[in-house]
């Protein structure tokens, strides 16, 4: 596997310079460290390559590790990630595939905006009043915890993680459940 040793990628106008070597070939960027650390940064960029969503990569932009660590830390165990997207976000299952997409989008904006309808608005660039009815919609699915201050990372990290994971359905959705 290539790769590239660039001297201070992070100083003035390298990480254009970096862009402009690469063109569009798909590229992880480890963290500036001293030269006698330089495995580490190989490995660590080996790892986002490994981990980071193909998606992500194909932005034809090279993708900077030290900006993506959450994202890193959250597909480090499939498994577990998977877990925690099953326990937290299972009220979606409930609605259908195109529903469960732009909920989820709204509801990861919506905690990332401090619960602020109008700054989820322009972050999704839609109407404030669209955010409040599918907030209207969710509210009655994921109940008072979803408020709940101690809730908040996991229902954060499970958004993230909803989204990176690789292996999910089309369109992000989980098959439903069979009536039983």
């Amino acid at each position: 596997m290539p790769c590239l040793v660039f001297p201070d990628p992070e100083g003035p106008g390298r990480r254009a310079a970096l862009e402009a070597m690469l063109g569009d070939q798909p590229a992880v960027v480890g963290p500036a460290v001293a030269v006698t650390r330089a495995a580490l940064s190989l490995r660590l960029a080996r790892r986002g390559l490994d981990l980071l969503p193909p998606a992500m990569l194909a932005a034809g932009t090279p993708v900077h590790v030290s900006e993506h660590i959450p994202a890193l830390l959250l597909v480090q165990n499939h498994d577990l990630a998977q877990r925690l997207v099953d326990r937290k976000l299972a009220p979606l299952r409930r609605l259908r595939p195109a529903q469960q997409d732009r909920l989820a989008k709204t509801l990861l904006a919506y905690f990332e905006c401090g619960f602020n309808a109008s700054t989820t608005a322009a972050r999704l660039h839609t109407h404030p009043q669209t955010v409040r009815n599918r907030l209207r919609l969710l509210e009655p699915l994921f109940g008072p915890e979803l408020y709940a201050p101690a809730s908040a990372l996991d229902y954060l990290m499970a958004l993230h993680a909803w989204q990176l994971l690789t292996d999910r359905p089309e369109g992000g959705a989980w098959k439903r459940p069979p009536n039983t």
